[in-house]
């Protein structure tokens, strides 16, 4: 709140209290807060240049208000003290406001934050500042899964407040950041994305201009200073204007770029700007036979018509179903996205006169989507048809790629939560959005067995998150999770407080830490473990890593039986198991026998295993790599063999684990045969094209010999009675195999994959394809 701001609203409080006839001001009436009045005072006075009763003003509420309070009178004085040079005392001002203030979770708490983030940087102390403006970004930040580039994806937060704050203190980490020559550019892309008129044109502006510092695609910088320029904001706009001007110039579009000149002079805010358009114009206007506007090349994707009025932003929903009623009802009820943003009309297979309760029409059907993008020119599309085949999504996405629009799509529908705006809830679209030919149907009942009980999830990356929706869903008990990555425990609590499920515990903690998943078993009271962790496999090259792996298992496999309720453990493994030929593959496939095989036959509770291939959405799968190439500008390496390549999708992955831990008995290993044969080659052409992009012209796809990226065959074993999940056997109980893993200890990988091979052929000639 600036100066002047909160004494406006304490002011209209007095007002409204002194004239309400029925308080009357009786005995026993606290009225307006006097600390607020003081704060609100004290910024008063020093707008008005007022020292002295400023300062009387912060001394007083030192005395008289709460912690917070007193907390912004510390930062006030410190800004006072700054004014006469008595740095010492601002900072051990500073220095109290920041012990108080760091240590609140509340979201109210980030404009408090932020004054002290700015009095850091006032005093030279630029990484407490950073240190402040990240806390903000935790605070406000709703982390949602579902973007295999960045491993996150933010949502824009439905508070206008929050969204401007969330986006204000990204945008300061970037000026951190290059002022540190750090990489600032996704602190950048951060504040942009919030899309709030403040803040978000001075990202887009930095984010043009780091495309040409760094060689990077005129295209993609042309586009960044025409949004820039279309937010209409009376500082960046006009600059943003101006250096697409310079562009333009330079490619000879001389129309264009006279006409963006005039613009920055007749609205231009800032005199020196003012003064070099009218030279630009000057020297435009000398010269002759230039390239007219009707001949001018059309602009790279510039969100719409140059030099229309800045206003709304126009935005066409792909999908006139119950998805895109509902979505333009979700941005009708907020009136700063009214404001901001105009529907011009749906595209939909199904014609009607006027899209029910929307008042606005069909403008044509999907095949005909390149069209209606020339004609009408939107600054985005939203696709709202999450029960739709990806095969039609996919006639959306190239359409869209095509025309240079930005596409944002809603999840797909067991990922939505109706009662949360749907406008927070659109994303980027991601290949496995429009991979396959049918859409997936979801069965209900697959984690009905986890009602009103307990569970222990044991990392919540991909298929963790999904168990914990599915089980949230059927009405588990109690959910717990434990995990190493603070954003992958954020995800899982934003997760559940959207769908109003607030049974739940977190902790940080490795998720081969033995010890540690049995205790939380224990306290918790848990009924079931989904041990889901990834990640760890990596270790198989590493001997340090490699031994705390193995100790880990060891004592989680002798904890677990000493758990009094536990009644099932899952054990989730990736296909690659089957074929140990790799440190990585040898290392996973040790561990998911150890689980299996060792301990006595008499096991009070139900542990069994499943084979996953690889999830669409998994941070460490081929396709993530792929799209980090791309976001990198370099060329998309995938390897010559094989050329296909098997995915599932999470939510499906999720729930045939689910399926497999119901019907499985004791040292059961099932196999998913479900998911689709996919061309790498085709693949990293498809992330292109989303993109806009285009292999050979924008990037290379590279073919390499030595790329180790392993698929396997798919699993043949025993019908289960569920479609895509087959059984592979029961293991036998191996006495001799903990004495096996103790002896690997200390050695290197290649005595790893050796045991790992020599359990696979055991298995193989006692016929039980379980095993490994």
């Amino acid at each position: 709140m600036t100066p002047g701001h909160r004494r406006q609203h304490v002011e209209a409080d007095m007002e409204n209290y002194e004239n309400d006839e029925s308080n009357g001001f009786r005995p026993g009436d606290e009225g307006p807060d006097i600390a607020t009045v003081a704060l609100s005072d004290a910024e008063v006075a020093a707008a008005a240049h007022d020292r002295q009763t400023a300062l009387a003003r912060l001394q007083s509420l030192l005395e008289i208000g709460t912690q917070g309070e007193i907390a912004a009178a510390r930062v006030e004085l410190a800004f006072h003290a700054l004014d006469v040079a008595d740095k010492d005392s601002a900072i051990e001002l500073l220095r109290e406001a920041d012990k108080f203030a760091y240590a609140q979770t509340g979201k109210d708490i980030a404009d408090l934050l932020l004054e002290i983030a700015a009095g850091w940087r006032e005093v030279d102390h630029v990484m407490c500042a950073r240190r402040l403006y990240q806390r903000v970004v935790d605070l406000l930040t709703v982390v949602r899964e579902g973007d295999g580039r960045r491993g996150r994806s933010v949502a824009v937060p439905r508070d206008p407040r929050e969204r401007f704050l969330l986006a204000f203190a990204s945008f300061q980490l970037g000026t951190l950041a290059s002022s540190l020559k750090r990489d600032d550019r996704p602190y950048f892309t951060a504040a942009h994305e919030q899309g709030d008129d403040n803040v978000a044109p001075f990202a887009a502006l930095m984010l043009a201009r780091k495309e040409e510092g760094t060689g990077g695609r005129p295209a993609k910088q042309e586009r960044l200073l025409w949004e820039a320029r279309g937010y209409g904001h009376p500082i960046a706009s006009p600059q943003a204007a101006f250096e697409l001007a310079r562009m333009l110039a330079a490619r000879g579009q001389r129309e264009v770029s006279l006409k963006l000149l005039v613009e920055v002079r007749d609205r231009g805010g800032q005199e020196p700007l003012r003064l070099r358009a009218e030279k630009g114009i000057a020297e435009l206007s000398q010269t002759e036979d230039a390239t007219t506007w009707s001949d001018a090349p059309v602009a790279a994707a510039p969100p719409a018509s140059p030099f229309e009025e800045p206003g709304q932003r126009k935005v066409i929903i792909v999908g006139a179903g119950r998805g895109g009623q509902y979505l333009y009802d979700s941005l009708w009820r907020v009136p700063a996205l009214r404001h901001r943003y105009d529907v011009l009309g749906f595209v939909d297979d199904f014609h009607y006169d006027a899209v029910p309760g929307t008042g606005k029409p069909v403008l044509g059907g999907l095949d005909d989507l390149a069209k209606t993008l020339v004609v009408k020119q939107p600054h985005a599309v939203w696709m709202a048809m999450p029960t739709v085949s990806p095969a039609r999504k996919k006639v959306v996405a190239q359409a869209c790629a095509a025309a240079g629009v930005p596409l944002k799509t809603l999840p797909v529908s067991h990922e939505l939560v109706t009662e949360n705006s749907l406008t927070a809830q659109l994303r980027d679209v991601r290949p496995d959005d429009v991979l396959g030919d049918h859409p997936i149907e979801l069965d209900p009942t697959a984690a009905e067995w986890l009602r009103a009980r307990r569970l222990l999830i044991v990392g919540c990356g991909t298929i963790g998150l999904e168990v914990a929706r599915r089980a949230a869903d059927a009405g588990a008990e109690w959910i717990t999770v434990v995990d190493r990555n603070d954003q992958s425990l954020t995800r899982f609590e934003n997760e559940m407080l959207a769908r109003e499920y607030r049974r739940t515990s977190r902790h940080h903690g490795s998720s081969v830490d033995g010890r540690l998943i049995v205790q939380l078993a224990a306290d918790e009271g848990c009924d079931a473990i989904v041990y889901a962790a990834s990640g760890w496999m990596t270790a198989g090259h590493q001997r340090t890593r490699r031994d705390r792996v193995l100790r880990g298992m060891s004592e989680l496999v002798r904890g677990l039986s000493t758990l009094e309720r536990l009644e099932r453990f899952v054990w989730v493994s990736h296909s690659g198991v089957a074929l140990p030929t790799t440190p990585e593959r040898g290392l996973e496939a040790i561990a998911e026998a150890f689980v299996m095989r060792s301990g006595s036959e008499d096991d009070s509770y139900t542990r069994c295993a499943v084979r996953v291939p690889s999830v669409y959405t998994s941070g460490e799968s081929i396709i993530a790599t792929l799209e980090q190439q791309a976001s990198l500008g370099t060329p998309l390496r995938i390897p010559t063999h094989p050329s296909m390549f098997r995915f599932i999708h999470s939510y499906r992955a999720a729930e045939l684990v689910l399926r497999a831990a119901d019907l499985a008995t004791t040292r059961e290993t099932l196999a998913v045969t479900a998911g689709e044969q996919v061309s790498l080659r085709h693949l990293a052409e498809l992330i292109l094209e989303l993109r806009g992009q285009e292999a050979g012209e924008d990037l290379h796809i590279e073919e390499v010999e030595d790329l180790m990226v392993g698929d396997t065959p798919l699993p043949a074993g025993a019908p289960t009675g569920v479609e895509g999940l087959v059984t592979l056997g029961v293991s036998p109980e191996d006495p001799t195999l903990a004495g096996q893993v103790k002896a690997l200890v200390g050695r290197n990988a290649d005595a790893a994959v050796a045991l790992a091979r020599q359990l696979y052929e055991a298995a193989a000639r006692q016929d039980v394809p379980a095993t490994l």
